[in-house]
Protein backbone atom coordinates (compact mmCIF):
# COMPACT_ATOMS: atom_id res chain seq x y z
CA UNK A 1 0.00 0.00 0.00
CA UNK A 2 1.33 3.49 -1.04
CA UNK A 3 1.51 5.53 2.07
CA UNK A 4 0.93 8.97 1.44
CA UNK A 5 2.54 10.11 4.70
CA UNK A 6 2.45 9.75 8.41
CA UNK A 7 -1.45 10.15 8.56
CA UNK A 8 -2.49 10.18 5.21
CA UNK A 9 -3.00 7.51 2.57
CA UNK A 10 -3.38 7.28 -1.54
CA UNK A 11 -6.71 7.37 -2.74
CA UNK A 12 -5.82 3.60 -3.25
CA UNK A 13 -6.08 2.81 0.58
CA UNK A 14 -9.51 4.00 0.61
CA UNK A 15 -10.59 1.04 -1.78
CA UNK A 16 -8.28 -1.70 0.12
CA UNK A 17 -9.77 -0.37 3.63
CA UNK A 18 -13.37 0.52 2.21
CA UNK A 19 -14.00 4.05 2.76
CA UNK A 20 -15.50 5.70 0.33
CA UNK A 21 -13.09 8.92 -0.13
CA UNK A 22 -13.76 12.45 0.86
CA UNK A 23 -15.47 13.61 -2.18
CA UNK A 24 -17.91 12.25 -4.51
CA UNK A 25 -21.46 9.87 -4.32
CA UNK A 26 -22.23 6.24 -4.32
CA UNK A 27 -25.21 5.59 -5.77
CA UNK A 28 -27.15 2.69 -5.97
CA UNK A 29 -30.05 2.25 -8.83
CA UNK A 30 -33.10 -0.07 -8.64
CA UNK A 31 -35.13 0.09 -12.09
CA UNK A 32 -33.88 1.36 -15.26
CA UNK A 33 -33.17 4.90 -15.91
CA UNK A 34 -32.73 4.65 -19.67
CA UNK A 35 -35.21 5.60 -22.07
CA UNK A 36 -35.13 4.64 -25.46
CA UNK A 37 -38.65 5.23 -27.36
CA UNK A 38 -39.11 4.09 -30.86
CA UNK A 39 -41.19 7.68 -32.62
CA UNK A 40 -43.12 7.57 -35.99
CA UNK A 41 -43.99 10.82 -37.01
CA UNK A 42 -46.19 11.63 -39.53
CA UNK A 43 -46.54 14.57 -41.38
CA UNK A 44 -48.54 14.86 -44.98
CA UNK A 45 -49.15 18.05 -46.20
CA UNK A 46 -50.95 19.87 -49.16
CA UNK A 47 -49.84 23.22 -50.43
CA UNK A 48 -50.92 24.95 -53.85
CA UNK A 49 -50.04 28.63 -55.33
CA UNK A 50 -53.13 29.85 -57.24
CA UNK A 51 -52.31 32.69 -59.73
CA UNK A 52 -55.76 34.70 -59.03
CA UNK A 53 -54.38 37.69 -61.37
CA UNK A 54 -50.98 37.98 -63.12
CA UNK A 55 -50.55 40.70 -60.63
CA UNK A 56 -51.34 38.40 -57.50
CA UNK A 57 -50.45 35.18 -56.15
CA UNK A 58 -52.09 33.74 -53.90
CA UNK A 59 -50.54 30.78 -51.61
CA UNK A 60 -52.40 28.06 -49.27
CA UNK A 61 -51.32 25.11 -47.47
CA UNK A 62 -52.67 22.73 -44.54
CA UNK A 63 -50.01 20.56 -42.42
CA UNK A 64 -50.73 18.04 -40.35
CA UNK A 65 -48.49 16.40 -37.05
CA UNK A 66 -48.86 14.22 -35.05
CA UNK A 67 -45.69 13.10 -32.58
CA UNK A 68 -46.81 9.81 -30.70
CA UNK A 69 -46.66 9.60 -27.38
CA UNK A 70 -42.71 8.70 -26.72
CA UNK A 71 -43.26 9.11 -22.46
CA UNK A 72 -45.10 6.08 -22.46
CA UNK A 73 -42.33 3.54 -23.05
CA UNK A 74 -41.72 4.15 -19.34
CA UNK A 75 -43.04 2.52 -16.38
CA UNK A 76 -44.47 5.71 -15.12
CA UNK A 77 -45.09 8.16 -17.99
CA UNK A 78 -46.84 10.96 -16.35
CA UNK A 79 -48.52 12.59 -13.60
CA UNK A 80 -52.40 13.13 -13.75
CA UNK A 81 -52.39 17.24 -14.50
CA UNK A 82 -56.09 17.32 -12.90
CA UNK A 83 -54.67 16.33 -9.29
CA UNK A 84 -53.38 20.30 -9.49
CA UNK A 85 -51.39 21.66 -6.95
CA UNK A 86 -51.03 19.69 -3.64
CA UNK A 87 -51.54 16.52 -5.38
CA UNK A 88 -55.25 15.76 -3.11
CA UNK A 89 -56.26 12.38 -3.46
CA UNK A 90 -52.94 11.20 -4.81
CA UNK A 91 -51.77 7.13 -4.17
CA UNK A 92 -48.30 6.63 -4.18
CA UNK A 93 -47.07 5.61 -6.80
CA UNK A 94 -50.29 5.09 -8.69
CA UNK A 95 -50.63 8.82 -9.88
CA UNK A 96 -47.34 8.80 -11.75
CA UNK A 97 -47.93 5.55 -13.98
CA UNK A 98 -50.75 7.52 -16.21
CA UNK A 99 -50.11 7.18 -19.62
CA UNK A 100 -48.91 10.30 -21.70
CA UNK A 101 -52.22 11.29 -23.94
CA UNK A 102 -51.76 11.47 -27.90
CA UNK A 103 -52.27 15.06 -29.01
CA UNK A 104 -54.28 14.51 -32.60
CA UNK A 105 -55.59 18.55 -33.12
CA UNK A 106 -52.00 19.63 -34.66
CA UNK A 107 -53.71 20.57 -37.43
CA UNK A 108 -51.35 24.06 -38.62
CA UNK A 109 -52.29 26.09 -41.83
CA UNK A 110 -50.82 28.01 -43.94
CA UNK A 111 -51.61 31.21 -46.31
CA UNK A 112 -49.56 33.33 -48.34
CA UNK A 113 -50.07 36.23 -50.88
CA UNK A 114 -48.02 38.45 -53.22
CA UNK A 115 -49.37 41.49 -54.82
CA UNK A 116 -48.23 44.10 -57.47
CA UNK A 117 -49.87 47.00 -57.98
CA UNK A 118 -51.04 48.47 -61.53
CA UNK A 119 -52.28 51.74 -59.47
CA UNK A 120 -50.24 54.88 -57.93
CA UNK A 121 -47.74 54.54 -60.42
CA UNK A 122 -45.96 57.80 -58.40
CA UNK A 123 -45.87 55.60 -55.53
CA UNK A 124 -45.35 52.41 -56.56
CA UNK A 125 -43.65 52.45 -59.64
CA UNK A 126 -45.09 50.53 -62.95
CA UNK A 127 -44.48 46.71 -61.17
CA UNK A 128 -41.72 47.72 -58.83
CA UNK A 129 -43.72 47.51 -55.67
CA UNK A 130 -44.73 44.36 -54.18
CA UNK A 131 -46.94 43.53 -51.00
CA UNK A 132 -46.15 40.48 -49.45
CA UNK A 133 -48.01 38.65 -46.50
CA UNK A 134 -48.61 35.43 -44.35
CA UNK A 135 -50.08 33.54 -41.74
CA UNK A 136 -48.91 30.09 -40.38
CA UNK A 137 -48.99 27.79 -37.40
CA UNK A 138 -45.75 25.97 -36.23
CA UNK A 139 -45.38 22.77 -33.94
CA UNK A 140 -42.84 21.81 -31.57
CA UNK A 141 -41.99 18.19 -30.11
CA UNK A 142 -41.08 16.29 -26.92
CA UNK A 143 -37.83 16.36 -27.12
CA UNK A 144 -36.14 13.57 -24.84
CA UNK A 145 -34.45 15.34 -22.25
CA UNK A 146 -38.12 15.96 -20.81
CA UNK A 147 -38.31 11.98 -21.04
CA UNK A 148 -34.58 11.32 -19.45
CA UNK A 149 -35.49 12.97 -16.05
CA UNK A 150 -38.48 10.97 -15.76
CA UNK A 151 -36.48 7.87 -16.21
CA UNK A 152 -34.03 8.88 -13.93
CA UNK A 153 -36.36 9.67 -11.10
CA UNK A 154 -38.85 8.21 -8.51
CA UNK A 155 -40.78 5.83 -9.22
CA UNK A 156 -39.19 4.66 -12.16
CA UNK A 157 -35.70 4.72 -10.81
CA UNK A 158 -35.21 4.42 -7.07
CA UNK A 159 -32.33 3.66 -4.42
CA UNK A 160 -30.07 5.52 -2.48
CA UNK A 161 -26.32 7.10 -1.98
CA UNK A 162 -23.51 7.37 0.15
CA UNK A 163 -21.71 10.76 0.43
CA UNK A 164 -18.14 10.94 0.97
CA UNK A 165 -17.54 13.38 4.07
CA UNK A 166 -14.10 14.87 5.59
CA UNK A 167 -10.64 12.98 5.82
CA UNK A 168 -11.01 9.54 4.26
CA UNK A 169 -15.11 9.47 3.92
CA UNK A 170 -17.61 7.04 5.32
CA UNK A 171 -16.01 3.57 6.68
CA UNK A 172 -17.87 0.46 5.32
CA UNK A 173 -18.93 1.08 2.23
CA UNK A 174 -19.46 -1.93 0.92
CA UNK A 175 -21.60 -2.71 3.25
CA UNK A 176 -23.93 0.53 3.69
CA UNK A 177 -23.77 0.23 -0.13
CA UNK A 178 -25.80 -3.55 0.37
CA UNK A 179 -27.99 -2.24 2.81
CA UNK A 180 -29.50 0.12 0.18
CA UNK A 181 -33.02 -1.68 -0.84
CA UNK A 182 -34.99 -0.94 -3.28
CA UNK A 183 -38.00 0.62 -1.86
CA UNK A 184 -40.17 3.36 -3.50
CA UNK A 185 -39.48 6.45 -1.07
CA UNK A 186 -42.66 8.74 -1.54
CA UNK A 187 -40.73 11.79 0.10
CA UNK A 188 -38.21 11.37 -2.50
CA UNK A 189 -38.12 14.63 -4.76
CA UNK A 190 -39.45 13.80 -8.41
CA UNK A 191 -39.72 14.78 -12.25
CA UNK A 192 -42.29 13.62 -14.30
CA UNK A 193 -44.60 15.46 -17.04
CA UNK A 194 -48.08 15.84 -17.28
CA UNK A 195 -50.15 13.32 -18.77
CA UNK A 196 -51.79 15.84 -21.21
CA UNK A 197 -48.43 17.22 -22.12
CA UNK A 198 -49.40 18.41 -25.89
CA UNK A 199 -47.17 20.12 -28.37
CA UNK A 200 -46.54 23.79 -28.12
CA UNK A 201 -47.56 26.18 -31.01
CA UNK A 202 -46.49 29.20 -32.48
CA UNK A 203 -48.84 31.62 -34.67
CA UNK A 204 -46.53 33.38 -36.74
CA UNK A 205 -47.77 36.33 -39.06
CA UNK A 206 -45.66 39.28 -41.39
CA UNK A 207 -46.49 41.58 -43.56
CA UNK A 208 -43.53 43.37 -45.92
CA UNK A 209 -43.65 45.61 -48.58
CA UNK A 210 -40.69 45.79 -51.23
CA UNK A 211 -39.92 48.70 -53.13
CA UNK A 212 -37.00 48.75 -56.20
CA UNK A 213 -35.33 52.16 -56.19
CA UNK A 214 -33.08 53.73 -58.45
CA UNK A 215 -29.22 52.61 -58.52
CA UNK A 216 -29.97 48.97 -57.89
CA UNK A 217 -31.34 49.40 -54.67
CA UNK A 218 -33.99 47.54 -53.11
CA UNK A 219 -36.02 49.14 -49.83
CA UNK A 220 -38.29 46.56 -47.70
CA UNK A 221 -40.33 47.62 -44.75
CA UNK A 222 -41.70 44.83 -42.31
CA UNK A 223 -43.79 43.53 -39.38
CA UNK A 224 -43.65 40.32 -37.61
CA UNK A 225 -45.44 39.42 -35.31
CA UNK A 226 -45.46 34.91 -32.91
CA UNK A 227 -47.63 34.01 -30.28
CA UNK A 228 -46.29 30.92 -28.85
CA UNK A 229 -48.99 28.92 -26.62
CA UNK A 230 -48.46 25.96 -24.49
CA UNK A 231 -45.15 26.14 -24.46
CA UNK A 232 -43.48 23.95 -22.08
CA UNK A 233 -42.06 24.91 -18.49
CA UNK A 234 -41.89 23.65 -15.22
CA UNK A 235 -44.16 23.40 -11.83
CA UNK A 236 -44.22 22.28 -8.79
CA UNK A 237 -46.92 20.57 -7.40
CA UNK A 238 -46.22 20.45 -4.15
CA UNK A 239 -44.52 23.70 -3.39
CA UNK A 240 -43.92 24.34 0.51
CA UNK A 241 -46.11 26.64 2.39
CA UNK A 242 -43.18 27.64 5.50
CA UNK A 243 -41.52 25.62 7.74
CA UNK A 244 -41.99 23.78 11.25
CA UNK A 245 -39.91 24.49 14.53
CA UNK A 246 -37.46 22.63 13.16
CA UNK A 247 -36.93 24.47 9.92
CA UNK A 248 -37.78 21.42 7.74
CA UNK A 249 -40.39 22.92 4.92
CA UNK A 250 -44.06 21.92 5.20
CA UNK A 251 -45.90 20.98 1.89
CA UNK A 252 -48.98 21.29 0.21
CA UNK A 253 -49.13 17.87 0.56
CA UNK A 254 -46.82 16.76 3.62
CA UNK A 255 -47.12 13.28 2.17
CA UNK A 256 -44.70 13.52 -0.75
CA UNK A 257 -42.05 16.23 -1.40
CA UNK A 258 -41.24 18.27 -4.53
CA UNK A 259 -42.75 17.16 -7.61
CA UNK A 260 -41.49 18.66 -10.40
CA UNK A 261 -44.12 18.38 -13.11
CA UNK A 262 -43.00 19.91 -17.23
CA UNK A 263 -46.05 20.84 -18.51
CA UNK A 264 -47.97 23.20 -21.09
CA UNK A 265 -48.11 26.24 -18.95
CA UNK A 266 -45.63 28.80 -21.01
CA UNK A 267 -46.64 31.70 -23.54
CA UNK A 268 -44.36 34.51 -25.45
CA UNK A 269 -45.44 37.21 -27.72
CA UNK A 270 -43.01 38.82 -29.70
CA UNK A 271 -43.49 41.97 -32.71
CA UNK A 272 -40.71 43.18 -34.57
CA UNK A 273 -40.22 45.79 -36.98
CA UNK A 274 -38.09 45.67 -39.97
CA UNK A 275 -36.23 47.75 -42.52
CA UNK A 276 -33.50 46.34 -44.95
CA UNK A 277 -31.74 48.01 -47.77
CA UNK A 278 -30.06 45.86 -50.60
CA UNK A 279 -28.03 47.42 -53.28
CA UNK A 280 -26.19 45.60 -56.48
CA UNK A 281 -23.39 47.21 -57.85
CA UNK A 282 -21.53 46.30 -60.96
CA UNK A 283 -18.40 44.94 -59.99
CA UNK A 284 -19.86 41.74 -58.16
CA UNK A 285 -20.39 43.25 -54.91
CA UNK A 286 -23.88 42.88 -53.27
CA UNK A 287 -24.38 45.00 -50.36
CA UNK A 288 -27.54 44.73 -47.63
CA UNK A 289 -28.25 46.34 -44.40
CA UNK A 290 -30.91 45.86 -42.01
CA UNK A 291 -32.06 46.77 -38.72
CA UNK A 292 -34.75 44.68 -36.36
CA UNK A 293 -36.60 46.59 -33.70
CA UNK A 294 -38.17 43.88 -31.64
CA UNK A 295 -40.01 43.10 -28.09
CA UNK A 296 -40.12 39.63 -27.17
CA UNK A 297 -41.82 39.05 -23.48
CA UNK A 298 -42.71 35.41 -22.04
CA UNK A 299 -43.61 33.61 -18.97
CA UNK A 300 -41.25 30.98 -19.99
CA UNK A 301 -38.34 31.43 -21.90
CA UNK A 302 -36.85 27.52 -22.47
CA UNK A 303 -38.15 25.44 -20.09
CA UNK A 304 -34.71 24.37 -18.46
CA UNK A 305 -33.61 27.74 -18.99
CA UNK A 306 -33.22 29.96 -15.89
CA UNK A 307 -33.86 34.09 -15.52
CA UNK A 308 -32.60 34.37 -12.36
CA UNK A 309 -31.56 31.35 -10.42
CA UNK A 310 -34.47 29.01 -10.97
CA UNK A 311 -36.75 27.79 -14.05
CA UNK A 312 -39.52 28.06 -11.61
CA UNK A 313 -42.06 31.31 -11.28
CA UNK A 314 -41.38 33.06 -8.25
CA UNK A 315 -44.91 32.66 -7.52
CA UNK A 316 -45.54 28.82 -7.87
CA UNK A 317 -49.04 28.66 -8.49
CA UNK A 318 -48.67 31.54 -11.24
CA UNK A 319 -46.74 31.19 -14.14
CA UNK A 320 -48.61 34.09 -15.62
CA UNK A 321 -47.41 36.57 -12.94
CA UNK A 322 -43.78 35.95 -14.26
CA UNK A 323 -44.39 37.99 -17.57
CA UNK A 324 -42.00 40.16 -18.95
CA UNK A 325 -39.26 40.23 -21.38
CA UNK A 326 -37.41 37.26 -22.43
CA UNK A 327 -34.25 36.03 -22.06
CA UNK A 328 -33.90 35.63 -25.68
CA UNK A 329 -35.00 39.35 -26.21
CA UNK A 330 -32.61 41.24 -28.06
CA UNK A 331 -34.60 44.79 -28.75
CA UNK A 332 -32.43 45.91 -31.57
CA UNK A 333 -30.27 44.73 -33.90
CA UNK A 334 -28.63 46.57 -36.82
CA UNK A 335 -26.48 44.02 -39.46
CA UNK A 336 -23.91 45.09 -42.28
CA UNK A 337 -23.94 41.91 -45.13
CA UNK A 338 -21.71 41.66 -48.09
CA UNK A 339 -20.73 39.19 -50.88
CA UNK A 340 -18.25 40.22 -53.37
CA UNK A 341 -17.21 38.47 -56.28
CA UNK A 342 -13.75 39.89 -56.60
CA UNK A 343 -12.41 40.84 -59.61
CA UNK A 344 -9.64 39.24 -61.76
CA UNK A 345 -7.01 40.09 -64.17
CA UNK A 346 -6.88 39.06 -67.66
CA UNK A 347 -3.82 40.22 -68.30
CA UNK A 348 -2.54 36.28 -68.79
CA UNK A 349 -3.36 32.85 -68.00
CA UNK A 350 -1.83 32.65 -65.23
CA UNK A 351 -2.63 36.09 -63.58
CA UNK A 352 -6.22 34.62 -65.00
CA UNK A 353 -5.67 31.23 -62.44
CA UNK A 354 -4.53 33.23 -59.58
CA UNK A 355 -7.17 36.13 -59.55
CA UNK A 356 -10.20 34.27 -60.69
CA UNK A 357 -13.64 32.89 -58.10
CA UNK A 358 -12.66 34.26 -55.54
CA UNK A 359 -15.24 35.21 -53.42
CA UNK A 360 -15.30 37.63 -50.16
CA UNK A 361 -18.00 37.00 -47.75
CA UNK A 362 -19.02 38.99 -44.34
CA UNK A 363 -21.46 39.49 -41.98
CA UNK A 364 -21.15 42.32 -39.22
CA UNK A 365 -24.14 42.66 -36.37
CA UNK A 366 -24.47 44.96 -33.92
CA UNK A 367 -26.82 43.83 -30.92
CA UNK A 368 -28.41 45.50 -28.17
CA UNK A 369 -27.77 43.93 -24.33
CA UNK A 370 -29.39 40.78 -23.23
CA UNK A 371 -32.03 41.05 -19.72
CA UNK A 372 -30.95 38.98 -17.20
CA UNK A 373 -32.97 38.81 -13.50
CA UNK A 374 -31.77 39.60 -9.96
CA UNK A 375 -32.55 37.13 -7.28
CA UNK A 376 -32.14 36.84 -3.57
CA UNK A 377 -30.45 33.47 -3.38
CA UNK A 378 -32.29 32.72 -0.32
CA UNK A 379 -36.12 31.46 0.03
CA UNK A 380 -37.51 34.10 1.38
CA UNK A 381 -41.22 33.48 0.35
CA UNK A 382 -39.99 29.70 2.58
CA UNK A 383 -41.65 28.04 -0.77
CA UNK A 384 -38.82 25.38 -1.11
CA UNK A 385 -37.28 27.18 -3.63
CA UNK A 386 -34.23 29.47 -3.36
CA UNK A 387 -33.17 30.51 -6.53
CA UNK A 388 -36.60 32.05 -7.70
CA UNK A 389 -37.41 34.62 -5.00
CA UNK A 390 -36.64 38.83 -6.05
CA UNK A 391 -35.59 40.96 -4.18
CA UNK A 392 -37.75 44.32 -3.45
CA UNK A 393 -36.43 47.98 -5.55
CA UNK A 394 -35.21 50.27 -3.12
CA UNK A 395 -33.82 53.59 -4.98
CA UNK A 396 -33.90 52.66 -8.99
CA UNK A 397 -31.08 55.38 -9.79
CA UNK A 398 -28.10 53.55 -7.38
CA UNK A 399 -25.87 51.18 -9.11
CA UNK A 400 -27.04 47.37 -8.47
CA UNK A 401 -23.68 46.17 -6.51
CA UNK A 402 -25.87 48.90 -3.57
CA UNK A 403 -28.17 46.19 -2.13
CA UNK A 404 -28.85 45.48 1.40
CA UNK A 405 -30.40 42.74 3.35
CA UNK A 406 -32.50 42.18 6.69
CA UNK A 407 -30.10 41.34 9.60
CA UNK A 408 -31.59 38.23 10.60
CA UNK A 409 -29.54 36.78 8.05
CA UNK A 410 -26.18 38.07 9.33
CA UNK A 411 -26.55 37.99 12.60
CA UNK A 412 -27.68 41.72 13.45
CA UNK A 413 -31.18 42.98 14.43
CA UNK A 414 -33.88 41.37 12.58
CA UNK A 415 -36.02 43.73 10.60
CA UNK A 416 -33.66 46.43 9.74
CA UNK A 417 -31.34 46.78 6.90
CA UNK A 418 -27.61 46.41 6.24
CA UNK A 419 -25.19 46.60 3.35
CA UNK A 420 -24.02 44.04 2.02
CA UNK A 421 -20.89 45.38 0.53
CA UNK A 422 -19.83 46.58 3.89
CA UNK A 423 -21.45 43.91 6.05
CA UNK A 424 -21.09 41.14 4.79
CA UNK A 425 -18.80 41.16 2.01
CA UNK A 426 -16.44 44.38 3.00
CA UNK A 427 -14.78 45.73 7.11
CA UNK A 428 -17.79 47.36 7.82
CA UNK A 429 -19.10 49.14 10.43
CA UNK A 430 -22.43 48.06 9.97
CA UNK A 431 -25.44 50.81 10.87
CA UNK A 432 -29.04 49.99 9.59
CA UNK A 433 -29.80 51.96 6.06
CA UNK A 434 -33.27 52.92 4.67
CA UNK A 435 -34.62 51.20 1.87
CA UNK A 436 -33.67 54.45 -0.36
CA UNK A 437 -29.93 53.87 0.27
CA UNK A 438 -30.29 50.90 -1.87
CA UNK A 439 -31.10 49.36 -5.50
CA UNK A 440 -32.39 45.92 -4.10
CA UNK A 441 -32.52 44.78 -0.75
CA UNK A 442 -34.09 41.30 0.64
CA UNK A 443 -36.29 41.25 3.62
CA UNK A 444 -36.86 38.56 6.28
CA UNK A 445 -38.28 35.82 5.60
CA UNK A 446 -42.25 35.21 5.17
CA UNK A 447 -44.33 33.04 3.59
CA UNK A 448 -46.18 34.06 0.80
CA UNK A 449 -43.97 37.53 0.38
CA UNK A 450 -42.85 38.21 -3.16
CA UNK A 451 -40.29 40.59 -4.39
CA UNK A 452 -41.39 43.35 -6.41
CA UNK A 453 -38.16 43.45 -9.08
CA UNK A 454 -39.54 42.17 -12.12
CA UNK A 455 -38.09 39.06 -13.94
CA UNK A 456 -34.85 39.94 -17.08
CA UNK A 457 -35.40 43.95 -15.68
CA UNK A 458 -31.67 44.26 -15.71
CA UNK A 459 -30.38 44.88 -19.72
CA UNK A 460 -26.76 44.48 -19.74
CA UNK A 461 -24.21 46.25 -22.76
CA UNK A 462 -24.61 45.38 -26.76
CA UNK A 463 -22.33 43.13 -28.52
CA UNK A 464 -20.51 43.46 -31.50
CA UNK A 465 -19.40 40.37 -34.02
CA UNK A 466 -17.69 40.51 -37.82
CA UNK A 467 -18.07 37.16 -38.97
CA UNK A 468 -15.43 36.97 -42.42
CA UNK A 469 -15.22 34.12 -44.79
CA UNK A 470 -12.84 33.99 -48.15
CA UNK A 471 -13.28 31.07 -51.17
CA UNK A 472 -11.44 30.12 -54.23
CA UNK A 473 -13.78 27.40 -56.46
CA UNK A 474 -11.23 25.30 -58.18
CA UNK A 475 -13.19 23.33 -61.35
CA UNK A 476 -11.99 20.18 -62.16
CA UNK A 477 -12.87 20.17 -66.26
CA UNK A 478 -11.69 16.91 -67.39
CA UNK A 479 -14.09 14.83 -69.85
CA UNK A 480 -17.53 14.48 -67.89
CA UNK A 481 -16.78 16.07 -64.93
CA UNK A 482 -16.67 19.71 -65.75
CA UNK A 483 -19.29 20.46 -63.37
CA UNK A 484 -17.36 18.79 -60.16
CA UNK A 485 -15.19 21.63 -58.30
CA UNK A 486 -13.07 21.96 -55.26
CA UNK A 487 -13.63 24.55 -52.57
CA UNK A 488 -11.30 26.04 -50.47
CA UNK A 489 -13.13 27.73 -47.98
CA UNK A 490 -11.53 30.08 -44.49
CA UNK A 491 -14.03 31.10 -41.86
CA UNK A 492 -13.19 34.08 -39.07
CA UNK A 493 -15.55 34.22 -36.52
CA UNK A 494 -15.37 37.65 -34.82
CA UNK A 495 -12.60 38.47 -37.10
CA UNK A 496 -11.74 41.16 -35.40
CA UNK A 497 -11.32 39.75 -31.89
CA UNK A 498 -13.82 42.32 -30.27
CA UNK A 499 -14.04 41.48 -26.74
CA UNK A 500 -18.22 41.53 -26.20
CA UNK A 501 -19.58 42.39 -22.13
CA UNK A 502 -22.62 39.93 -21.37
CA UNK A 503 -25.18 40.81 -18.79
CA UNK A 504 -24.27 39.10 -15.34
CA UNK A 505 -27.00 36.86 -13.30
CA UNK A 506 -27.37 39.05 -10.45
CA UNK A 507 -27.45 36.79 -7.21
CA UNK A 508 -27.54 39.21 -4.33
CA UNK A 509 -25.69 36.72 -1.38
CA UNK A 510 -22.74 36.51 -3.88
CA UNK A 511 -19.81 38.78 -3.66
CA UNK A 512 -19.98 41.70 -4.97
CA UNK A 513 -17.29 41.62 -7.55
CA UNK A 514 -19.52 38.22 -8.96
CA UNK A 515 -22.26 40.36 -9.33
CA UNK A 516 -21.15 43.46 -10.99
CA UNK A 517 -18.24 41.93 -13.28
CA UNK A 518 -19.82 41.52 -16.84
CA UNK A 519 -19.21 38.03 -18.73
CA UNK A 520 -16.52 38.70 -21.35
CA UNK A 521 -16.71 36.44 -24.32
CA UNK A 522 -13.67 37.76 -26.77
CA UNK A 523 -11.43 35.44 -29.20
CA UNK A 524 -10.76 34.91 -32.30
CA UNK A 525 -12.36 31.32 -34.49
CA UNK A 526 -10.56 30.40 -37.92
CA UNK A 527 -12.32 27.40 -39.47
CA UNK A 528 -10.67 26.19 -42.88
CA UNK A 529 -13.12 23.85 -44.94
CA UNK A 530 -12.09 21.92 -48.32
CA UNK A 531 -14.95 20.61 -50.39
CA UNK A 532 -15.63 18.26 -53.42
CA UNK A 533 -18.80 18.96 -55.00
CA UNK A 534 -20.09 16.65 -57.99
Amino acid sequence: MDNAGPGTFSSLANFIDDFTGPSGTINKVFGNPAVAPNVTLYMPYITDTFRVKENLTLTLGLRYEYWGTPGNALQFPAIDYKLGFGVPGAVFPNFYGFSQQPDRNNFAPRVGFAYTPRWGSKWFGDGKTVFRGGYGIFYDGLFTNILDNTASSVPNAFGGSIVGGSGRGQNNAQEQLANIVGVQDPMAITDTMSNKLLNPYTQQWNLNIERELPWNMVLTVAYVGTRGEKLFTNQDFNGATGVDNSGNYVRLNPNFNEIAVRSNGGDSWYNAAEVELNRTFRNGLLFRASYTYSKFNDDTSEVFTTTGGSSYPQILSCQKCDWGPSALDRRQRFIISSVWALPYSKANWLLKALTDRWQWSNITSFDSGSPDTAFDGLDINLDGHSGNDRPFLGNKSLPVADAGIDGSFIGLTPGSLYSLPVCVYGPGPCNPEPTTSFRFYIPGTSPGLVGNVGRNSIFGPGQIYSDQSIERKFPIPIGKMENQTLTFRTEFFNAFNHPNLFTPTYNLISPIYDQTAPTISGGRTIKFWLVYQF
